[in-house]
């Protein structure tokens, strides 16, 4: 018992001790799945920090706000580009099926707590746990500091939403995810995986068969060949290409003792060993048209560079990879091919109706000197670095927060971002111009999802360990009712948009269950979508409506504070 003890005020004496633990223990449970589903990182820690939090721990707010700070700017700056594309030309479709499931959401968490009786907190945490939007338990909670209530009346409201999320969470991720992916197809009386193969269809015939720069995981191989055939000897390079088929070229040619890279118009003689360079279906189909194959090591003693470039011409922006491959089939294009298409850390189908955006990485394959010259036509070579920008994200960060104190008065309420909203959209603007000009403010993946991750995560385990009294309290008197509550929020909106887009709209049923997985920021969800239509074409609806859905969902927390706050400061 004493031994129990003095670790309970060893605890108290150093709390950074519980934030580390919570973090570790929290990604342990984090990590812990039931067939593909679990608690994920952040509700475990949170959930660690609550039962942790009832030895009563005094931890510095400035934690909480210095490590939520981090997260808003970060999923600001990773969202940007795709957020500001989106509402340009996310295509109406996609907009308003979003717009109509974040707002059924709102609609949704304040009909719901009405209806339940449950106080701002509680309602804020439906919407965090509910639509798994955790960066709302931030929001709201920042909200909730700043209704001018009695300290422990806003702990309270504050303990509510760090509860309510982690009773609701399981539902909105693993329940959300079985709903779009067995149910919502039920609901409109469709086949996922039919519906993806009519996406294909409808958007194969978009295209008009232009040859493809497209590898389609097919890997790019070489393999050499003697010149043996009459009617390519003294046919130069180009026709003999054209004869063999789309996006088939010669990579070398082994003529005497030098072994070069041939122009187009170069002139075959008879004896010279040609290394064709295609897609590994299309070289199994040569056979021997050109003449007996060949193993010559010095011809073949050479490798395709892979190259990511990040998309900002606007020559390029707004095409269809279609497009694009016919814009490149000049001879700077020879010998290249697109292998990935990445768009906000998401691979994207490879189809040549798909339309490149500002900010899309696409990862090319191909000889050194032709990806010079076509990655300098797309935009610029996405290097790896390990060096964040501090002078501009700091300096971004500051503009963020100063702009959230500005207040407008409206009927004498001031009404105010707060500082998590004027990080947010500060990070929105950083990721966009970083997008138009990489050279400006670049911040490494890596380290954008080390801010998101340890950002957020810290943050709920400050939250937890802060309010576990609180927490554990309101678990007994509400548990089942914020659980019940957390299902009707995660469903509702979600059923709305799947009938509304299917029969009003008239979407794609896989298509519209993407635009749902994106609004409502269900990774999970696109996931289950992808693997039940066995298809990635799904993911076309995603990221758009994932980017929007993300500002939207977290602006909706100081929303429903705001809105339920009366009923809260006299509960």
């Amino acid at each position: 018992m004493n031994t129990f003890h003095s670790a309970v005020e060893l605890i108290k004496s150093y709390p950074e001790v519980a934030i580390f633990f919570c973090l570790a223990i929290g990604y342990l449970v984090g990590s812990i799945k039931i067939g593909k589903f679990g608690l994920g990182t952040v509700v475990g820690t949170l959930v660690t920090g609550l039962i942790v939090g009832q030895i009563g721990l005094d931890i510095n707010p400035l934690v909480k706000t210095v490590f939520f700070t981090l997260f808003m700017f970060a999923t600001g700056y990773k969202v940007g580009p795709q957020f500001f594309t989106g509402l340009r030309q996310g295509g109406v479709k996609m907009l308003l099926c979003t717009f109509l499931l974040c707002g059924t959401g709102l609609i949704t968490v304040v009909l719901v707590a009405k209806l339940f009786g449950l106080d701002a907190g509680f309602a804020s945490g439906l919407v965090s746990g509910g639509l798994t939007q955790s960066s709302v338990i931030g929001t709201a909670t920042d909200a909730i500091n700043h209704l001018g209530l009695p300290v422990e009346e806003a702990k309270k409201l504050a303990g509510h939403v760090a509860v309510a999320d982690s009773i609701t969470y399981l539902y909105g991720a693993a329940g959300v995810a079985i709903l779009l992916s067995k149910f919502g197809p039920k609901l409109m009386g469709i086949s996922l995986k039919e519906e993806a193969k009519k996406l294909e269809e409808e958007l194969s015939q978009k295209d008009d068969k232009t040859p493809s720069l497209i590898n389609y995981n097919n890997p790019i191989s070489g393999r050499a060949f003697r010149v043996t055939e009459p009617e390519f000897v003294g046919q130069s390079v180009l026709a003999l290409e054209h004869s063999l088929g789309s996006r088939v070229f010669v990579a070398r040619i082994h003529r005497g003792e030098t072994v070069f890279q041939p122009t187009p118009d170069l002139t075959l003689y008879p004896g010279d060993i040609v290394v064709i360079s295609a897609h590994l279906n299309a070289l199994l189909t040569i056979g021997e048209k050109i003449g007996p194959e060949v193993f010559d090591p010095q011809a073949l003693d050479f490798n395709y560079e892979p190259r990511s470039v990040l998309v900002t011409n606007k020559r390029i922006i707004g095409k269809t990879i279609s497009e694009i491959s016919r814009s490149a089939e000049a001879d700077k294009a020879r010998g290249i091919f697109i292998r990935k298409l990445i768009r906000q850390n998401h691979p994207m189908p490879l189809h040549p109706s798909v339309v490149v955006q500002r900010g899309d990485i696409l990862e090319l394959v191909g000889n050194i000197s032709s990806l010079d010259q076509v990655s300098n036509n797309i935009g610029i070579v996405d290097k790896p670095t390990e060096k964040t920008d501090f002078i501009f994200m700091g300096l971004a960060i500051v503009a963020g927060l100063l702009f959230g104190m500005l207040s407008i008065n409206v009927g004498g309420v001031g009404i105010t971002l707060g500082s998590s909203g004027g990080v947010l959209i500060s990070g929105l603007i950083a990721g966009w111009l970083n997008g138009v000009r990489p050279t400006w403010g670049r911040i490494p993946p890596a380290a954008i999802w080390l801010m998101e991750t340890i950002g957020l995560n810290t943050f709920v385990a400050v939250v937890g360990l802060s309010v576990g009294a609180v927490a554990l309290h309101a678990i007994m008197e509400s548990g089942i009712w914020i659980l019940l509550a957390g299902i009707i929020v995660a469903t509702v909106p979600h059923v709305v948009t799947i009938l509304f887009g299917r029969h009003v709209l008239r979407m794609n049923g896989a298509l519209l269950l993407g635009v749902c997985s994106g609004a409502g920021t269900s990774t999970p969800g696109i996931a289950a979508v992808l693997e039940e239509a066995e298809s990635t074409l799904p993911a076309l609806g995603y990221t758009v409506p994932y980017a929007l859905g993300n500002v939207i969902l977290t602006a909706w927390g100081p929303v429903v504070v705001a809105l339920l706050a009366p009923v809260a400061s006299h509960a």
